[in-house]
């Protein structure tokens, strides 16, 4: 098991984003968990090819639950390698290296609901 220095949560599709990799864009990337620090993301096979070095994500624009637009500096901190009958589909770990104050109190929230739902 995976262990994390810092809480994620699954967005359930309530957050997505759209990112410059290296040149290339990708539009409308699914964002599978969330914490304050990163997030992972869904990218992809064809885009492994850039995720190399801790590549750094400019303009990573994330769209929140509220659809609030987010611009945050970011890098690629991990990424799977894409394997033989694996599908079309690889996934990222995102490494926040600036939050803006709005988007970190949107992620805290969702992180509190998330966490006051384990008391039930």
């Amino acid at each position: 098991m995976e262990k994390r220095s810092y809480y994620r949560t699954t967005t359930n599709g309530g957050f997505s984003t759209d990112l410059l990799l290296e040149g290339h864009p990708y539009s409308d990337v699914r964002v599978t968990d969330i914490g304050l620090r990163g997030c992972c993301v869904r990218l992809p096979a064809s885009s492994a090819q850039y995720l190399k070095d801790q590549a750094p994500i400019d303009n990573l624009l994330l769209s929140g639950a509220q659809d609030d637009l987010y611009a945050l500096k970011a890098r690629v901190a991990w990424h799977d390698q894409p394997k033989a009958g694996q599908g079309t589909w690889i996934k990222a770990g995102v490494e926040f290296l600036e939050t803006p104050a709005a988007c970190a109190r949107e992620i805290r929230e969702l992180l509190a609901e998330d966490m006051s739902s384990w008391d039930h």
